[in-house]
């Protein structure tokens, strides 16, 4: 046996190195397969989306709002919108009002800063919030199954992947499983921009 290794040796190396790299390819494949489950799940058990768009956002005028953070949301929204034929996320302007700014407004995304305020109980669909992820969502489901209202809140203000990550879940992205996915769920190992498969179902949701 170690005479015919010896011999073949070339061989036998040739082979361990196919072995290891179908192995490190497998591992990697799995551990970068694209997607999770899509856009988030609604109560109708179909993927959330806006039923149209472009989705429009308002602040509260009396908050801390800073000019820093507005800048940071209008070009996260607009590397967003760089996808499209069309805006699918709209700029984001004061509350115009006299009355009170209410937390959620039906078919706006309210924009916040700070850390987040649950609403009131059973209106949420989806709370992707983590305790060090710089930002939380939540999502609202109409009567027709659709997102009705979002509200983000934002710590990290200036920190683009937070904004582009949490933009995402307003469109109603759900976690991606790459970790070269702007969607990746850890904010330290994620990817700088969405990923083929986000880009695809969004364009399917939006276009």
């Amino acid at each position: 046996m170690w005479k015919f290794l010896k011999s073949h040796w070339i061989m036998s190396l040739i082979g361990l190195v196919i072995l290891l790299m179908v192995v490190t390819t497998l591992i990697y494949a799995i551990a970068t397969r694209e997607g999770d489950i899509g856009l988030l799940e609604g109560t109708t058990g179909k993927g959330l989306r806006w039923k149209t768009t472009p989705i429009t956002c308002v602040y509260d005028l009396g908050s801390s709002m800073t000019a820093q953070a507005l800048e940071m949301y209008d070009s996260a929204r607009k590397e967003i919108n760089s996808q499209f034929s069309k805006d699918v996320i709209g700029a984001c302007v004061p509350w115009a009002l006299k009355r009170k700014m209410p937390e959620v407004i039906k078919g706006e995304l309210v924009l916040n800063l700070g850390p987040p305020s649950p609403p009131a109980e059973g209106v949420t669909v989806y709370d992707p919030f983590e305790s060090k992820a710089g930002g939380t969502t939540y999502l609202h489901e109409d009567d027709q199954g659709f997102i009705g209202a979002a509200q983000l809140y934002m710590v990290e203000v200036s920190n683009r992947k937070v904004w582009l990550h949490e933009l995402g879940h307003v469109m109603g992205l759900a976690h991606d499983r790459r970790m070269d996915s702007i969607m990746y769920p850890s904010l330290n190992d994620r990817g700088i921009e969405l990923s083929s498969k986000d880009i695809k179902l969004l364009r399917e949701a939006y276009e």
